[in-house]
């Protein structure tokens, strides 16, 4: 295989931000990664750099109160009312078809509540207490 800048000269790598081959002559090493001479390291750091999560945006909330969602599934997780309550209509009659997923769902859902993570139907997050 020969060189994308180079077709004179036998590749010895291929560059990891554009999958072309390359030579000695144009090989760039940055942090343990080969590029291709033709990537500066702006290139290079836009193209391999990408962030871990998506960007935060406004955060949106259930209307529904997490402290009924709370009681109702410590009261009754096991049968999956708390997901009646928020909308999730399919998960919840797998509760009661599966008594809160033999526990561990109705557990999982009691902290996920607690520590505000629980979401509704809707994707939104149940943060409210009141």
């Amino acid at each position: 295989m020969q060189c994308h800048n180079h077709p004179d000269k036998e590749a010895i790598g291929i560059c990891t931000v554009c999958g072309e081959f390359f030579c000695k002559d144009c090989l760039v090493n940055d942090k343990g990664k080969n590029y291709c001479i033709s990537h500066t390291k702006d290139k290079i750091y836009e193209s391999s750099v990408k962030p871990l999560y998506p960007p935060i945006t406004e955060k949106e909330e259930s209307p529904k109160s997490r402290l009924t969602c709370l009681i109702l599934c410590f009261l009754f997780g096991w049968l999956g009312v708390h997901r009646f309550y928020v909308g999730k209509m399919p998960t919840g009659l797998l509760y009661v078809l599966t008594f809160g997923l033999f526990g561990i769902g109705w557990l999982v859902d009691t902290i996920l509540i607690l520590v505000g993570k629980f979401k509704d139907g809707n994707q939104k997050i149940v943060t409210i207490w009141s």
